[in-house]
């Protein structure tokens, strides 16, 4: 075995297929069944609008490969790219938003400015309050129940173990590791 990872939500299980597909053994290690965590109770938002702007590479990452997620795991995880709306109710939100925007671009984050008559048009449901929006469109959400058992399974076909109903007490370090 070559790595150890602890905890069975998305980013343990996906850190597993991705050990796994650069061919090393790997053991994950859940306290409870995989997925049963914080993973699930996630809305599924993927976003890069609203992120620290040094968060916006990984985040840029993420969404291409959510984007492959079905081709790369074998099953629809629900990843629909439906858009990311923030909602703007003042002045200095509107200056921070383009500030943001502005800031963002080179990153590859391309946001759209919408005005009252645009939110009113586009997103009928929302209050008359805002006098701004920034639309992300690539941004989506994918169904967070069916993630983390879908990088277990992909993982597990790739030789990696999965081991659930499993505490880990303590962990020591010996001579050779």
């Amino acid at each position: 075995m070559d790595v150890i990872v602890l905890g069975g939500g998305l980013m343990g299980t996906a850190s597993a297929y991705f050990l796994a597909r650069r061919g090393a053994q790997v053991t994950l290690i859940e306290r409870n069944r995989i997925g049963s965590g914080a993973t699930v109770a996630s809305f599924g938002n993927i976003r890069r609008t609203g992120r620290h702007l040094s968060q916006l590479p990984l985040a840029q990452r993420s969404l291409r490969l959510w984007g492959e997620v079905e081709k790369m795991l074998g099953r629809d995880l629900e990843f629909r790219a439906t858009g990311h709306i923030r909602l703007i109710f003042d002045e200095g939100g509107l200056a921070d938003m383009r500030a943001y925007a502005e800031a963002a671009r080179p990153w590859g984050l391309e946001l759209e400015e919408l005005g009252p008559r645009e939110i009113r048009a586009r997103f009928p449901g929302l209050g008359p309050e805002a006098i701004a929006a920034s639309l992300s469109p690539h941004d989506g959400s994918g169904n967070p129940r069916l993630i983390a058992p879908a990088f277990a399974e992909a993982a597990r076909r790739l030789g990696a173990a999965i081991v659930e109903d499993a505490r880990v007490e303590q962990i020591q370090r010996t001579g050779s590791g």
